[in-house]
């Protein structure tokens, strides 16, 4: 922020949900994620542009519905509101108003733009999703607008480089010429007669706006009179008066300014856009009922899950060969240098391969999100959500960063931040970690179609899948009750508002763009944490070494042992990793978790895992690789299934896989999430919380349910 007061500040502001974002990356030529709920813009945004050979610093506002918001913590509007007024430190009052004005969606962002033409700012309009609104038979007469509303009006496709030139000339005139837009006036005269007087007393304070005076008269803000001591009389005054005028109801004000804007609007819009009103509420009367638009969303949800589960599959199957044959290939540059052939075979490509071969679930289920979000179906659901989440002391709001946390924790804690109520907010926080994210995902995967679907068959492995995901959700709605409990209850629940923004198709670019930057994130994870990770699992499951061992691996390598002594091979090469480093460890502190279910190879692979969850394939593909050198064409898949106890038994059974998929849907494994828990809330206190709740609730369902399968006749 520093230095800007030399230059041109241009201010984006308007509704969520109306392309602010797209608009300031087409104008700065900067990338930022762009999504279809309120709210995306969770900070404040400065970039620069180029207009006209001058440097222009462009400040992209965080959205709003309105300038007199009294939420109980307005994060972002507080952010917004004094940007506006000037009241932001190193940062001056804007010389010029972006206001990005939904075609599709007049009446609604036009309420927030009658604020604004009182804030002594020029301001210029920028008529964005012009061309969805064309393609829903939307008319509106731009010309016959633009006199109505006394500014200049640029209908701009935000992402096309000639909307975005056309935007640029037109603020360069707005800047010249410093055109104010017609400010509102209501159609109460009496009302409008004392703002006139009030304002014409004070008029020769200039930093003081028609919208302030109006505000204060009908919700008196204590700063304003702090700031301009001599006002206080005649506010004051002006205040009673305008409460009797009003007749004590604020709210006749705010159905002034819609009767402002009905009046506008009906003389711009073509009457055919009525039909695409009522069909986009034929479509809500569908999509919100509080029975069957639940029932549709969870039909959604299994058709998403069936479609992770089973899609996959071939592709899948060809990175499985792939990296087999990239172990192998590596491997074979080695010659008779033993321990470097088993850090690349053992180590880097089992460990890393183990994770990455999953990588097709995590694309197809950022697909579906992204293709949902872009719609505007996600706002609906965000809306039923609410009614659900009610009870608990979360509300529709929590939705987003909720369903933001089955992708990845970190940015559904992160997106948190758009919530106004701090007590539902810092609740969200608390329990978005429960929903499983996408690293919890390829653990699903390995066990379902390893343990499960073997013995009971796709479909009931599909529900598994859809279980094991709403686990998470499921506890932490009551979790959410009674943390609330624990919370101040004085203060007052904010009702949840939200836009329903228009139905659209998914533009395949947005969604393309979200698809690869989750695939970019989690690839590089595992290039980064997991590859490190990788070489330390494998350096303690593989020393000490014996040289014994080592020499008859050779030999076994070289063909220089005869098949029929793989046998002791294998029972060598087994005693060589349960005396290792990592062998040794887990075989202390296995008995912590043998009531539910898991070897001292699990309970390694457990901790190995603490820093991200994913590593627990990692250890699994190294352990199993080191464990039995014969079984280099075998994945991980098959050698769980081949693992044997000394009595011949199967070592994973469907209930030590689903015991261990539970532990896993509710624990806390990942160091990440927890950073940013602590970033968020202040305090580490509240990470180790997290922490300490979620991995005792992870033992206990874990406990219970291998214990209560035992009960129950399961093995």
């Amino acid at each position: 922020i520093m230095g800007l007061s030399n230059k041109s500040l241009i201010a984006i502001v308007g509704n969520p949900n109306t392309g602010k974002t797209t608009l300031f990356n087409g104008l700065c030529r900067t990338r930022q994620k762009t999504a279809n709920y309120s709210g995306t813009t969770t900070e404040t945004k400065i970039g620069q542009a180029v207009i006209d050979k001058k440097n222009i610093q462009i400040i992209d506002l965080p959205g709003l519905y309105s300038l007199q918001s009294k939420s109980l913590d307005p994060l972002d509007e507080k952010i917004a509101k004094n940007t506006l007024l000037g009241k932001i430190d190193e940062l001056k009052k804007p010389d010029l108003l972006l206001f990005t004005l939904d075609a599709s969606n007049l009446r609604r962002n036009l309420f927030l733009f009658s604020q604004i033409t009182e804030l002594n700012i020029p301001i210029i309009i920028a008529l964005t999703m012009y061309d969805q609104a064309l393609a829903s038979n939307i008319g509106i007469d731009v010309e016959e607008l633009k006199k109505e509303l006394g500014v200049d009006i640029v209908p701009v496709v935000a992402y096309k480089e000639k909307d975005v030139k056309k935007l640029e000339l037109a603020i360069k005139k707005s800047l010249e010429q410093k055109n104010f837009a017609t400010p509102f006036n209501s159609d109460n005269l009496e009302e409008e007669k004392l703002l006139s007087t009030v304002y014409t007393q004070i008029s020769k304070n200039d930093d003081i706006s028609r919208f302030q005076v109006r505000e204060y008269l009908s919700h008196p803000d204590q700063s304003l009179i702090e700031e301009e001591p001599k006002l206080k009389e005649v506010l004051t005054k002006a205040h009673t008066e305008y409460s009797k005028i009003l007749k004590t109801n604020m709210a006749l004000s705010s159905l002034s300014r819609y009767r402002w804007i009905d009046k506008k609007i009906k003389r711009v819009l073509d009457p055919k856009t009525e039909k695409q009103n009522k069909r986009n509420e034929r479509l809500d009367t569908i999509l919100t009922h509080p029975i069957l638009g639940i029932l549709i969303f969870l039909v959604l949800l299994y058709f998403i899950f069936e479609s992770m589960y089973t899609w996959s599959g071939p592709i899948m199957d060809s990175i499985d060969m792939s990296f087999g044959w990239l172990g192998e290939s590596l491997g074979s540059h080695f010659g008779g240098n033993e321990i470097l052939k088993s850090l690349v075979q053992d180590g880097i490509i089992a460990g890393v391969g183990a994770v990455l071969i999953f990588l097709p679930q995590i694309v197809i289920l950022f697909l579906f999100i992204a293709l949902l979000e872009d719609s505007g179906y996600l706002v609906r659901v965000a809306f039923l959500a609410d009614r659900l989440l009610a009870w608990s002391g979360l509300n529709g709001r929590s939705f987003i960063p909720l369903l933001s946390s089955f992708a990845c924790a970190i940015p559904g804690i992160l997106a948190a931040r758009v919530i106004p109520d701090s007590r539902v907010r810092n609740i969200t926080i608390l329990v978005a970690p429960l929903m499983s994210c996408s690293a919890r995902l390829p653990i699903y995967v390995l066990f379902i179609g390893a343990i499960i679907e073997p013995y009971y068959g796709a479909s009931l492995a599909v529900l598994c899948l859809f279980f094991m995901h709403a686990l998470g959700a499921i506890i932490a709605l009551p979790l959410s009750w009674s943390i609330q409990k624990f919370m101040s209850n004085k203060v007052p629940r904010t009702p949840f508002v939200m836009e329903f923004p228009a139905y659209k198709r998914p533009r395949l670019k947005n969604v393309l763009i979200r698809v690869w930057n989750a695939t970019k994130n989690f690839v590089t994870k595992a290039g980064t944490i997991i590859f490190i990770f990788s070489i330390i699992i494998w350096a303690l499951a593989y020393f000490p070494r014996s040289e014994k061992v080592a020499a008859e691996a050779l030999a076994l390598q070289n063909n220089a042992i005869p098949k029929i002594e793989n046998i002791k091979e294998n029972e060598d090469e087994s005693s060589q990793l349960a005396n290792s480093y990592l062998g040794s460890f887990g075989k202390i502190i296995a008995p912590v978790f043998t009531p539910l279910g898991f070897d001292w190879k699990i309970t390694v692979g457990i901790i190995s895992a603490f820093p991200a969850r994913e590593l627990l394939l990692s250890a699994l593909g190294i352990i199993y690789r080191i464990d039995d050198m014969s079984s280099e064409n075998q994945n991980l898949r098959n050698r769980l299934q081949l693992e044997r106890r000394a009595n011949g038994k199967p070592v994973y059974t469907p209930l030590l896989a689903i015991s261990l998929m539970v532990f896993f849907a509710l624990c806390s494994q990942c160091m990440g999430t927890l950073a940013v828990i602590k970033k968020e809330l202040g305090k580490w206190s509240w990470a180790i919380v997290v922490f300490v709740y979620m991995t005792g609730l992870a033992y206990l369902f874990s406990f219970l349910t291998y214990q209560g399968g035992l009960l129950l006749g399961f093995e």
